[in-house]
């Protein structure tokens, strides 16, 4: 199972005719979310038979992806052995993969993985239980743990203006890890079935943001990390 497919929120500038757009925008409304930075990186995850890239079809192959299996090998697929079989449920781990640079270079990258997700069968987990099961995954020769993509912004917000004037403001701020920002992610705090995916979780994109993902693969280069 692929990570489902994100729908724009109503206002998200970069936002094409091909794209699909959430115009519930009510649905984010009322409730705590929380918004994160959107990188500009390559969508991933980690199952128990391996590292995927943007296909699921099988385990990557790509040279711009063999960070994930170092990941993978050195604790994460013991991880989702324990838990899959602790809870039995099928546990995929979903996250930006920074390892080679697209089309945004940044300055201050910390590490080539940044987890945003965790779906248990048809369920994702809270934000809370996210950042809380990522701290749990012990890596040998990483950074002791995985870390979640940058929370921007948490609480409740009662009308559209007023969420338009948080988005404006994040937008305007730039990225955390130092350049231009990709864009937001807003999603609800606690958990999500996969049937309220399309409007519980929205994202927001800058203008004329890369659309495709040819060019650097082509040649690409490797991120450099601070």
């Amino acid at each position: 199972m692929k990570y489902e497919r994100t729908y724009h929120y109503i206002e998200s500038p970069g936002a094409t005719n091909d794209d699909k757009i959430s115009h519930n925008t009510n649905a984010l409304l009322g409730r705590e979310i929380v918004i994160t930075e959107k990188l500009d990186g390559s969508n991933s995850g980690f199952k128990v038979s391996g590292p995927y890239g943007r296909s699921h079809a099988a385990p990557t192959e790509n040279a711009w992806d063999r960070n994930l299996w170092d990941i993978y090998n050195s604790g994460m697929k013991d991880w989702l052995e324990f838990y899959s079989l602790e809870w039995n449920k099928e546990i995929s781990l979903f996250g930006e993969n920074m390892y080679a640079i697209h089309s945004i270079v940044y300055q201050n990258l910390t590490r080539y993985f940044y987890a945003f997700g965790i779906r248990m069968d048809e369920t994702w987990v809270s934000w809370d239980n996210l950042v809380e099961l990522c701290d749990s995954i012990e890596l040998n020769n990483h950074p002791s743990n995985i870390q979640t993509v940058p929370l921007l912004y948490r609480g409740v917000v009662n009308t559209q203006k007023e969420l338009n004037k948080i988005i404006d403001n994040l937008m305007n701020s730039g990225s955390t890890y130092g350049s231009v920002i990709e864009g937001l992610v807003i999603r609800w705090a606690d958990e999500i079935h996969t049937s309220d995916w399309k409007d519980a979780v929205q994202k927001i994109v800058r203008p004329n943001h890369v659309t495709t993902d040819v060019h650097w693969t082509r040649n690409w280069e490797k991120a450099e990390l601070v």
